[in-house]
């Protein structure tokens, strides 16, 4: 992100932070504001461009020269949005029958146990291929496992090694497990936080 901002001709050589001080609002509700976007771009680099973009679209459509509260949260729930139909077009190739599996999640706790993903993803693809699906969605980072001290391990933090995600599953039960949604997700699916 420094990177695309410097050459985009601002003038010395600025660190990160005085840079995105400059062009946004340093804070979200207690967090600093580029730490909750990253949070929310699956650790994508070219989704956090994305997302940069479209909070800084929204800024510039209302006249603003820095990004502002409004402009994140209208921007989030944009990329949100569209996040959601690109992964739904990412499964449903692997996975047709599972085309609306996110779908199933709307409205539901940001905390849900493996047991309620997998009875998800039966009503989907049944009883024999639940377990298939319940892996595409850790997979794809819509889920991640909790661990005791409250952190959460997204396959992206396990490097994409599927074995070593399954295994803070199973260590923890599988169904009894908590997981939680990928706040990349949140808005598009109103999830209640």
């Amino acid at each position: 992100m420094r990177r695309r901002f410097v050459h985009t001709g601002v003038e010395g050589d600025p660190d990160f932070e005085e840079l995105w001080r400059q062009i946004c609002r340093t804070h979200i509700r207690g967090e600093e504001s580029s730490q909750y976007l990253i949070e929310r771009c699956l650790m994508r680099p070219r989704s956090l461009i994305e997302l940069v973009g479209y909070c800084r679209s929204h800024a510039v459509n209302f006249g603003r020269e820095k990004i502002e509260l409004d402009d994140i949260e209208q921007g989030e729930e944009d990329f949100s949005v569209e996040l959601l139909t690109n992964i739904g077009f990412e499964i449903r190739d692997v996975f047709p029958s599972a085309k609306d599996v996110l779908y199933e999640f709307l409205e539901t706790p940001v905390h849900l146990s493996g047991h309620d993903i997998l009875e998800a993803a039966s009503r989907l693809v049944g009883e024999e291929k639940k377990g298939e699906l319940f892996e595409r969605l850790l997979w794809y980072g819509i889920f991640g496992v909790v661990r005791e001290d409250e952190r959460v391990t997204y396959i992206y933090d396990a490097r994409y090694d599927m074995q070593r995600l399954l295994g803070l599953a199973s260590r923890r039960g599988k169904e009894d497990a908590m997981f939680r949604l990928n706040p990349a997700f949140w808005k598009a699916l109103e999830a209640q936080a």
